[in-house]
């Protein structure tokens, strides 16, 4: 991810994420929602941000 901002700008990177709800709040999901990383939508977004994503 860092990469790829840093070669063709952060405007041209874009992240897509797909979740479900969890009980308390979103759970970012895989392999078309079947598996669930455990990882918090929230989290994932500030991380992909910080990584370059222009995007989300």
């Amino acid at each position: 991810m860092t990469a790829l901002a840093e070669q063709f700008g952060r405007q041209c990177t874009v992240v897509a994420i797909d979740a479900r709800r969890r009980s308390d709040d979103w759970e970012v999901v895989v392999r078309s929602g079947k598996e669930g990383t455990g990882r918090s939508v929230v989290d994932w977004a500030r991380e992909v941000e910080d990584r370059g994503a222009g995007e989300i």
